[in-house]
């Protein structure tokens, strides 16, 4: 009888590995599937020696980083947020840790949370102010309509000329208004377009402040000749 030597299908792998369940031998099983003995007697020694059929589960190659070093790149990233890969390789590398390359270090800080995005950019609040404005949230807490006397304002800036805005920052999930995830703003000699808005119970207003003058001005002279009822869509 010819046998077929090409590769077991699935289902003539599950029969061998039923067949050897029942304890038939090897030859038996051979004949019965017209198949290679060969095979047959690996699949069947391996069922065997399990007691089940099934492959077990394959460790693999183990990790490079085990849990500890982990730890510590977490550390490190955190403490350098706005390093660049290649200088958190580099200070990774230098530090007495096992050798990485740049790829294997940024699947680990991938494995940790970690992504390299753009930080928000909010002007600058120091200690001091932080603490100030929390303890004034704390004080109105509990206000309802004297919001109705409070202007809402917000302001967005336009760079007329350009600026270096490709900075990027080593953050998790949640982390986005970390103070040490910020990019912070300060005050500067550069050119730019201040459009600027205001919300009050009962109206609204917008308004461009160019160089040379500040929002206040602007709404001293406009708010009285630009009040409108709540719900305009034109400013």
């Amino acid at each position: 009888m010819v046998r077929r030597y090409n590769c077991l299908t699935s289902g003539q792998r599950a029969a061998v590995e039923q067949m050897a369940l029942r304890g038939c031998s090897n030859g038996a099983v051979a004949d019965t599937l017209d198949i290679d003995k060969s095979k047959v007697a690996k699949i069947g020694a391996r069922v065997r020696r399990q007691g089940h059929v099934g492959r077990l589960s394959r460790t693999g190659r183990p990790p490079i980083l085990d849990r500890r070093c982990l730890q510590r790149l977490k550390l490190l990233v955190r403490g350098g947020r706005h390093s660049s890969l290649r200088e958190l390789t580099s200070a990774w590398n230098s530090g007495g840790y096992k050798q990485v390359s740049t790829k294997t270090l940024r699947r680990c800080i991938h494995k940790l949370g970690f992504s390299s995005l753009k930080p928000v950019t909010k002007p600058y609040v120091g200690p001091i102010n932080r603490g100030k404005r929390r303890r004034w949230a704390r004080e109105h807490r509990g206000w309802s309509n004297e919001w109705n006397k409070v202007l809402f304002t917000d302001e967005s800036s336009y760079e007329v000329r350009g600026v270096d805005k490709h900075k990027r920052v080593w953050r998790a999930k949640g982390e986005r208004f970390l103070p040490e995830c910020l990019a912070p703003s300060f005050k500067s000699g550069r050119e730019t377009v201040m459009v600027w808005g205001g919300l009050l119970c009962g109206w609204a207003y917008q308004a461009s402040v160019g160089p040379g003058s500040n929002h206040w001005s602007v709404l001293r002279r406009d708010a009285p000749r630009r009040r409108l009822l709540r719900g305009s869509s034109t400013l």
